[in-house]
């Protein structure tokens, strides 16, 4: 018997697998290194953009902490123009001591200065007992038209509105105060001397705000729109004096109430180099509670405006943009 020898047929499907397995570990390559450089064109665009965002922010909030300061310099010097006007009156009448003279001049300024600027005008005379009716008079608008006298001694050195222009012999801006004896009210006052033509100190004219007004400017004061409430988690502003204490600040409980001269700012994260510079920028936190800090000094008053903003807000619209161009590259 005759053998044949049957030469089985070809199969290619083991061709077809090693090809697809091939084709597959090749897309696999592409589309990860695809991937590598999407992620890393998506992370020096972060990175760019977080500089740039950061940079513009700086300016923006220098610029708003700037222009504040000169209008709380501004709106105090409108209080100033009247304790400048009682002192210059009472220089040209070489006058050491109360009358009723004073007392009709004290009427008219405060009547025509806005309510909402003055609330009180003053002068005290260094050389008179605090408790004669010479010695001091003062109206304000609770008292207006009747003058008061003192109710305790100016002299006291804790009195900074009498012995600041004593001691300087120029305006001087008191630290903030709350009004216990009359207004019951937050104040400052705006003093300046009274100087004989020997240059002998005779006394300090006066006037005093209510602070409100400064704080309602100063809460104003946002690097973005007004809509959210200034807090902990968002952008604010607050004042700080002279001295170092808290004018005005979202928490009500950091400022000059009745029982309490204020709190330093010293106590705040930042308040060490606050009090030490005049002007700048500062970044405290870490991660999502990282913040950055922007003051500028208001050179009349001598008090600083803060602005204190998240990071993150500042660098929200890149991290959006970054998640963005990562879910297009991903397509």
């Amino acid at each position: 018997m005759k053998t044949t020898t049957t030469t089985p047929p070809l199969r290619f499907g083991f061709f077809r697998s090693a090809a697809d397995s091939l084709a597959w570990r090749f897309g696999l390559t592409i589309g990860l290194a695809t991937g590598a450089i999407v992620v890393a064109m998506v992370w020096i665009h972060y990175r760019t953009s977080r500089e740039q965002l950061i940079t513009q922010a700086r300016a923006q909030a220098m610029k708003h902490v700037q222009v504040a300061a000169g209008y709380v310099d501004e709106t105090v010097g409108h209080v100033a123009a009247i304790s400048r006007a009682l002192a210059a009156n009472e220089e040209s009448r070489g006058s050491e001591s109360a009358d009723p003279a004073l007392e009709a001049f004290l009427l008219n300024l405060l009547t025509s200065a806005p309510g909402e600027e003055v609330y009180s005008c003053s002068v005290a005379y260094d050389g008179q007992d605090w408790r004669t009716p010479a010695a001091f008079r003062r109206i304000d608008r609770k008292s207006s038209p009747r003058a008061l006298p003192a109710s305790s001694d100016f002299h006291d050195p804790e009195n900074d509105w009498f012995n600041g222009p004593k001691r300087l012999r120029q305006l001087y801006v008191s630290e903030p105060y709350f009004d216990d004896d009359g207004s019951r009210l937050t104040m400052v006052s705006v003093s300046y001397p009274i100087v004989a033509k020997n240059g002998r100190f005779v006394g300090a004219a006066s006037a005093s705000m209510e602070l409100s007004q400064i704080h309602e400017l100063v809460q104003r004061i946002r690097l973005r729109s007004e809509e959210d409430t200034p807090g902990a988690d968002h952008d604010y502003a607050y004042l700080v004096s002279r001295a170092g204490r808290i004018i005005s600040h979202p928490d009500a409980n950091l400022l000059v109430h009745k029982g309490s001269t204020g709190v330093d700012v010293t106590t705040l994260p930042e308040g060490n180099i606050i009090r030490a510079t005049l002007t700048g920028t500062k970044t405290i936190g870490e991660g999502e509670n990282q913040r950055m800090i922007f003051w500028a000094f208001a050179p009349v008053t001598g008090w600083k405006v803060v602005l204190s903003v998240p990071t993150r807000m500042i660098l929200a619209p890149v991290r959006r943009l970054a998640l963005h161009s990562a879910a297009i590259g991903g397509v």
